[in-house]
């Protein structure tokens, strides 16, 4: 879903996963900020997932540097995205080897 509007837009996001009953509230983001930091654990069976949109004509990479508790840079990687094209994964998925407690942006 693309929104657009003339003035300022708020709201969120409901996820469900229906089979467990477990669910998830999400505001919207768009502030478009750079960069963005997004921490999170999957230690224990938890998992965080990340949904990201390109909003633009042109094809992007968005850069990634993965940190450690300290914030010492740990890895680094790109999520590319074609034109007005979008992709939603679970952190730990997508970027394998890094530690219990790392901070994503």
């Amino acid at each position: 879903m693309q929104l657009m509007a003339d003035g300022p837009v708020s709201g969120y996001v409901i996820l469900r996963y229906s089979p467990s009953g477990l669910e998830a509230i999400a505001p919207f983001e768009s502030s478009g900020a750079n960069p963005y930091v997004i921490p999170f654990d999957h230690a224990g069976g938890i998992a965080t997932g990340i949904a990201i949109s390109n909003v633009s004509a042109l094809a992007i990479n968005v850069p990634v540097i993965l940190r450690d508790d300290s914030g010492n840079q740990i890895g680094t990687g790109s999520i590319p995205l074609p034109a007005n094209g979008h992709t939603a994964f679970v952190l730990a998925s997508q970027f394998s080897g890094d530690s219990e407690h790392t901070r994503h942006h």
